[in-house]
């Protein structure tokens, strides 16, 4: 609630006002209620003006034919998108110390054009030259440089099939690259893993995985039948997870791993027609190797779907309650946590954390709509990124968000997200010199701006 241009101005999820048939914001002047303006669909947390005009922010779907992506402008009496946030989903992540890499399908990420590409630094997000020309679906570093793989064609307008990397300067291909899309990456030693649905990479035959080494590609065990999603080593030995049913012409259901001979199937194998799909996921932790996607073992008249361990000897199940897929692992906190298309815990949707047993609810909630693509630590914070709308409790981020163990727009520190953090940003509205997130430079990137008070509208009316 607040007073706009002489007004009371409300906010929420309503569709009517005193019999009037108005959607989330309404406006009240000391007679009778009006419409603020054209509908907007979704929940409008928090209204205010600033320099004349007037914004909102909350679960902003549209007003009419008009995207918001959860934060608007008013406008000539229509409510308009700003244009910050990202217009492509983001999918993969690499962490470098105080360094963020994230590839995807995008062309802006926050107010920064990066296409495909961008780097998070502690002065904000950057662009690596004139970045890719199509999807990114994994970021590595191999030999000092940035390798990013997908299914792009051109790197800054010059051919790169599929993997280019990057110096810090420029991008350039890997080789003649690949013939079909690489979903994949692994460094390891003084190799380079890729994986994907690929037949030939760098003019080599390799049927879905192979290795570089610094100057060519070399095939490794004959290949797959199918795609390779996923990558691991572990106990000293490569292992391949995707949709393939044959590894080097030998019967391996979804996984295998490779002996530095040939490929091998894990046992007992995956099974059943009625979880078709394959392993999307592969991470190492605690000294057992996860498996995670849309699969299960079958042990007499049981079934053991989405998730599974492989301790060295056998493939055993790992928890029993996950309803649907795994598509991503990461770390947190020293714990394991995964992401896939399971809503069996409530409020945290498509996230979930292992406790050794089975999986678990988290209290910081999941990702909302669809599940993340990755998930890794950075600077304290956990990072997701996919094609979710919401994060967290429901709030308003879409592709990418963080958790950590504050709350974002707290600015005084009192444990809510009210008018007196707002006013403390507004109050230092365009700062560029010695600001800090307590002064509302919440994205940390050297001032405050429409960013940052986005972020803060997004948690507005929020207590903890």
């Amino acid at each position: 609630m607040e007073v706009i241009r002489d007004e009371l101005w409300i906010a929420g999820t309503f569709q009517d006002v005193d019999g009037l048939p108005v959607r989330s914001a309404a406006r009240w002047n000391g007679l009778t209620w009006t419409a603020a303006a054209p509908d907007i669909y979704g929940r409008v947390a928090a209204l205010a003006e600033f320099q004349g005009s007037v914004f909102a922010g909350g679960t902003l779907y549209s007003s009419g034919t008009t995207p918001l992506k959860n934060f608007a402008k008013l406008e000539d009496g229509a409510w308009v998108a700003p244009g910050y946030g990202q217009d492509g989903v983001i999918r993969a992540l690499l962490v470098e110390g105080d360094d963020l890499f994230v590839g995807g399908d995008f062309g802006h990420i926050a107010d920064c054009a990066a296409n495909r590409v961008a780097q998070w630094t502690p002065n904000g997000w950057r662009a690596l030259g004139g970045g890719l020309d199509g999807r990114v679906n994994a970021l590595a570093r191999f030999g000092g440089d940035l390798i990013a793989a997908g299914d792009f064609l051109n790197a800054e307008g010059f051919p790169a099939m599929r993997i280019a990397r990057w110096d810090e300067h420029t991008w350039s291909p890997l080789s003649s690259g690949a013939d079909g899309a690489v979903w994949a990456l692994l460094p390891h030693e003084d190799r380079l893993y890729a994986g994907g649905e690929f037949r030939t990479i760098g003019g080599v035959d390799a049927n879905g995985i192979a290795a570089w080494d610094g100057s060519s590609w070399s095939p490794i065990g004959g290949g797959m039948d199918l795609g390779v999603r996923a990558l691991a080593v572990y106990q000293g030995e490569l292992f391949a997870g995707g949709d393939f049913t044959r590894a080097g012409g030998t019967p391996a259901r979804y996984i295998a791993r490779y002996d530095g001979e040939q490929w091998q199937p894990l046992q007992p194998s995956f099974c059943c027609d009625d979880w078709h799909g394959g392993v999307y996921a592969l991470r190492e932790h605690n000294g057992i190797l996860h498996i995670g996607g849309s699969f299960a073992l079958q042990f007499g008249m049981a079934y053991y779907p989405y998730s599974a361990q492989w301790n060295g000897l056998a493939v055993l199940p790992a928890g029993t309650n996950l309803d649907n897929e795994i598509r991503c692992f990461g770390t947190f906190q020293g714990s394991l946590f995964a992401s896939g298309h399971f809503w069996n815990f409530g409020s945290s949707p498509h996230i979930a954390r292992w406790n050794g047993g089975s999986w678990e609810y988290v209290e910081f909630g999941g990702v909302g709509r669809l599940a993340a693509e990755a998930l890794a630590e950075h600077r304290g914070d956990m990072v997701v990124v996919g094609p979710f709308e919401r994060a967290g409790l429901g709030l308003p981020s879409a592709y990418i968000a963080r958790w950590g163990p504050g709350l974002v727009g707290d600015l005084n520190e009192d444990n809510a997200v009210d008018l007196d953090d707002l006013f403390r940003l507004l109050n230092n509205f365009g700062r560029v010199d010695g600001v800090y997130p307590s002064d509302g430079d919440l994205d940390e990137d050297g001032d405050v701006d429409l960013s940052d008070l986005v972020r803060l509208l997004g948690s507005f009316g929020i207590e903890c």
